[in-house]
């Protein structure tokens, strides 16, 4: 039995398939989650270690090193990519295209954890499962108060926002912990005998609680502890170091002062030029960003009434305006098309016949957001760019059938056979149109990398809603056809209800017709010429572009000021920036966000930190807000008005596209293990990018880092004086960083208690070389006596990729 008769002859079921496919594709649209990318795996695993104070290149042979070899023993990594910058090491393996990420990423873990000889004073390694999942909307909470209420309003939202159901996390950034200073005053302390170990040493004995079993008695049991925790500032400053010989206390209060503070100062986020924390909220894979997004809204509206005055909530990199555009574009496009197929239809066909066939149309896309959702896609851009793509091609093979259906029945068939006949002739046809469309849309399910994961989208959902439109054709739509179709007439005359102007048409094409077809080598030859001259005009003069933007959301004004400058002096340049997009109108701009101390590349996504960083991020108003000037003119005002900032080691303006970061266009690394030599091969590299047509924005990532003061211990002067390294080290770390002696829990607060020494005494190389070092005697050896200082430069970060050093060139090409 064909596929007609099948289906003429069993029109219940082909109606209830229909149905089937209706109720199918809106309970699946609406069940499907919306959000901007769909969640992609980039099969990168990130081993992230903290080690604070201390440079790139300690931070490289300590821990980015150790790392790097222990990843050597763990399949399926491809490449190893590492960053280390002061106090930070970033470390990334590549997975081979395939792999499970969860599996190389336990493997990893196993494989860290075997490491034994990582720096006591760094953090653990964190492994992170790297995947690229774009946030719902980044709330800001500005405003002129301070720092503890803006964080306490902060963590308040953060609680409502947590309860919102579809929300997967919610990441505070911006803000400070608490921590509690003991800063001791060296001349004191020295005076008193005393060294910063020993300090340490009596606040890790005192602030403790410990349990002593339990105490069982006839009857009960009793639970022993001795409580020795710190309740207050008040008893920090009142504990007793020692007594000294006279038989008289020291306490803390007479070496020093304990206050409850904030960690020191290392990067500071502002929104319209007040400082600000951030939320930055994304969702479950079940979440929908646009119903996740209006409970934002209305948790940050029942909040607004507790507010205090002068303070702000500001949305940025809002996803949901994103969605819902596009679903606009969807449904208008939709609408548009449905009219104009609905008029068409209606000119050539009868009612009946027109009517059956543009149903084609919504029957196509339910039953599609049916399979997409049985499938586990998403609505995101990119499926949303599919269904639009395919939009004016769904009803093309319902067309080809109900007009080869109309033709039997002017023949004079009944419906029935019409519908039989016209189907079966054209079904081949029509399966082989749908497949070569299909096909051309399959190279892109063989792209890989990051963007194939991307791209791979669009041809599953255009194939699924051919797939489908396929099926309304040849199964759904013979049925209506012999059911609802009327002969218009009988004979091979032209049906009276053409009309004269479609006859004058038809004359006029049958002319042309017999025309092309008496001079057909002439007419192919003209095709093969014409053909010829638009593929080499397209190959020499139309410009590749890979996906072309005509505005933009916003733009980023990435600002880096001389190596080792305070960050309150960048922030105070910073600041300047912000004025400067301050006087943007107000209607093109929603708000202006900055950072110092840390920068986010817009191409590579590459965070990097440094006092001497900072950017201006300013994000426009929404494309279709009324009087919104184009984003690329505002970013062309934008240049100009930072253009005569002085007193900088680089500026650059940068427009923000949407999508994944993919990097620039040219990128070239340069491997190594001399840093000199890299950078003369990088300065070549660079003349020789400069000499090429249409490369701009030429740079490299290598930069001098701070100066660095060493104090190199000399081993037997130390041994002399019953002294090592580890202990120099600990005593100068201790003395101008900050040791984390103990910390305290109060509340629900883990508060560290962090002993260094006083200002000055901790800026001023001057009190620096009278710092003292307590040996194992007890005795208090000035530094000077086992150390030789020197001070020379380093970089500010080194980076890595497969065990060795790199340098990598960037540039970007225009059209």
């Amino acid at each position: 039995m064909s596929i007609a008769k099948l289906s003429v002859n069993n029109r219940v079921p082909m109606n209830l398939l229909l149905l089937v496919m209706v109720v199918g594709g809106i309970i699946g649209y609406r069940s499907m989650p919306r959000e901007v990318f769909p969640v992609v795996s980039i099969d990168r695993v990130a081993i992230n270690t903290v080690y604070s104070g201390v440079s790139p290149e300690e931070v490289e042979k300590e821990i980015t090193i150790p790392i790097e070899k222990a990843l050597k023993g763990v399949k399926g990594i491809v490449h190893i990519e590492s960053s280390s910058i002061e106090g930070l090491s970033m470390v990334e393996a590549e997975l081979e295209e395939g792999r499970d990420l969860k599996n190389v990423a336990q493997d990893i873990r196993s494989k860290i954890d075997q490491i034994s000889d990582l720096p006591e004073e760094a953090d653990d390694p964190v492994v992170i499962e790297i995947e690229f999942e774009a946030p719902i909307v980044v709330v800001g909470v500005s405003g002129s108060i301070s720092e503890e209420k803006l964080r306490s309003l902060a963590e308040d939202l953060e609680d409502w926002i947590e309860q919102i159901e579809g929300v997967g996390t919610v990441t505070l950034g911006g803000y400070r912990d608490r921590e509690i200073w003991l800063e001791v005053d060296p001349d004191r302390m020295y005076a008193f005998g005393i060294g910063i170990r020993e300090v340490i040493e009596a606040l890790q004995s005192r602030n403790l609680d410990l349990a002593g079993g339990s105490l069982k008695g006839r009857r009960e049991e009793i639970l022993l502890r001795t409580a020795g925790k710190f309740k207050n500032v008040a008893e920090i400053d009142e504990m007793i170091i020692r007594r000294n010989p006279q038989g008289r206390h020291i306490r803390l209060r007479d070496i020093g002062r304990a206050r409850l503070t904030y960690e020191e100062e290392k990067d500071a986020d502002r929104i319209n030029g007040e400082r600000a924390i951030t939320l930055n909220v994304t969702k479950q894979s079940s979440g929908d960003a646009i119903t996740i997004m209006a409970g934002i809204e209305k948790a940050v509206e029942a909040m607004r009434e507790e507010l205090p005055s002068g303070l702000e909530v500001t949305f940025t990199q809002n996803s949901a305006i994103w969605i819902q555009s596009r679903l606009k574009t969807l449904y208008v496009n939709g609408a548009i098309g449905f009219t104009l197929v609905c008029l068409t239809l209606f000119t050539f066909l009868n009612w009946r016949m027109a009517l059956w066939t543009a149903v084609g149309i919504p029957a196509s896309f339910l039953g599609a957001y049916c399979l997409m959702s049985l499938l586990g896609l998403t609505v995101n851009m990119l499926s949303l760019f599919a269904l639009i793509l395919v939009l004016g091609l769904v009803v093309d093979d319902a067309i080809i059938v109900t007009e080869n259906v109309y033709r039997h029945l002017s023949l004079g068939h009944s419906p029935v056979k019409a519908a039989i006949i016209g189907t079966e002739q054209v079904a081949l046809p029509v399966i082989a149109t749908v497949a070569t469309t299909i096909a051309a849309f399959v190279p892109m399910l063989l792209m890989t990398g990051i963007l194939g994961k991307f791209m791979r989208v669009i041809p599953v959902v255009v194939s699924l809603v051919l797939i489908v439109s396929l099926l309304e054709a040849l199964l759904i739509l013979p049925s209506h056809l012999a059911d609802f179709a009327h002969s218009p007439q009988t004979g091979n005359r032209i049906p009276s209800g053409e009309g004269l102007w479609l006859s004058r048409f038809r004359r006029s094409y049958e002319k042309g017709l017999l025309f092309t077809l008496r001079h057909r080598y002439g007419i192919v030859a003209g095709v093969i010429f014409i053909t010829a001259g638009l593929l080499g005009s397209a190959a020499y003069f139309q410009k590749f572009v890979l996906f072309g933007v005509k505005d933009i959301p916003g733009f980023v004004v990435m600002l880096e000021m001389p190596t080792g400058t305070k960050l309150a002096e960048t922030s105070r340049r910073v600041a300047e920036i912000e004025e400067l997009a301050a006087t943007l109108r107000p209607e093109d701009v929603n708000a202006i966000v900055s950072l110092t101390g840390r920068q986010m590349d817009p191409e590579t996504a590459r965070l990097t930190f440094g006092s001497h960083l900072g950017q201006v991020y300013v994000e426009l108003a929404d494309f279709d807000r009324p009087n919104r000037r184009n984003g690329y003119i505002l970013l062309r005002d934008m240049r100009e008005k930072v253009s005569g900032m002085l007193g900088l080691k680089s500026l650059k303006v940068d427009s923000i596209e949407g999508g994944p970061p993919v990097g620039a266009a040219v990128e070239v690394k340069i491997r190594g293990e001399d840093l000199d030599t890299l950078q003369a091969i990088s300065d070549e590299m660079q003349d020789m990018l400069a000499g090429m047509a249409g490369v701009y924005d030429i740079r490299d990532d290598a930069s001098r880092g701070k100066k660095e003061l060493q104090f190199r211990v000399d081993a037997s002067k130390a041994a002399l004086y019953n002294l090592d390294a580890a202990s120099v080290a600990q005593a100068v770390r201790a003395s101008i960083y900050g040791e984390e002696a103990t910390h305290l829990r109060w509340g629900d607060e883990t508060i560290d208690l962090v002993v260094k020494f006083a200002e000055p005494y901790r800026s001023d190389y001057r009190y620096l070389a009278q710092l003292k070092v307590r040996n194992r005697t007890g005795t208090l050896i000035p530094i000077k006596s086992v150390t030789t200082p020197s001070l020379f430069e380093g970089a500010n970060a080194i980076y890595r990729k497969d065990h060795r050093r790199t340098v990598t060139v960037l540039a970007e090409v225009d059209t």
